[in-house]
């Protein structure tokens, strides 16, 4: 029985796994027995977990889970992007960015250089650049680095992020003055 999306979970993980990984040097067997079993959401087949530590080993196994983290990563950041559109004006890409900032209160703490500074660092995990990427302030063309250039009169995609942030900062801190 085949998933709706064409392959078995553990055909994508095989597969996946077979593209991008060489395993010569893991060892293939476990001496732990398992008796946990994983159903694939899409067809709910049962996918032998015994198998794949056999196949992969325990090594394998953290690199499979590591890919499918980064996987249903990026269909989730796909999936917001896709249910709204994206913001061409300051003003609502402030709206559009403010829910990511949920549960980071304490960073609202810091003054707003130190807040900016902390969001473009990798500290943060490099949110001004997320913001760079997500709304391709690098392409001269893009409506969001335009706006940004012609009505906000900032030049670079960094400051733009920077200008971006602060707004974001600005706006939290006015909603919410006890943080």
């Amino acid at each position: 029985m085949k998933c709706k999306k064409k392959q078995t979970l553990q055909e994508q993980i095989e597969e996946a796994m077979e593209e991008n990984t060489n395993f010569d040097n893991i060892a293939k067997k476990s001496t732990t027995p398992h008796d946990t079993n994983i159903e694939c959401p899409h067809c709910n087949k049962t996918i032998d977990f015994d198998a794949l530590l056999n196949k992969y080993g325990p090594e394998g196994l953290y690199e499979i889970a590591d890919k499918l983290k980064e996987i249903a990563d990026k269909d989730v950041q796909d999936a917001l992007l896709s249910s709204q559109p994206l913001p061409t004006t300051l003003s609502e890409a402030v709206d559009y960015f403010i829910p990511a900032f949920k549960g980071m209160e304490e960073d609202f703490k810091r003054s707003e250089d130190s807040f900016a500074g902390f969001c473009h660092s990798q500290l943060s995990g490099g949110i001004g650049m997320q913001i760079r990427n997500t709304l391709d302030l690098w392409n001269d063309k893009s409506t969001m680095h335009n706006h940004m250039k012609n009505v906000q009169k900032v030049a670079h995609p960094e400051d733009m992020s920077d200008k971006i942030l602060r707004e974001i900062y600005k706006k939290v801190k006015a909603s919410n003055p006890n943080i």
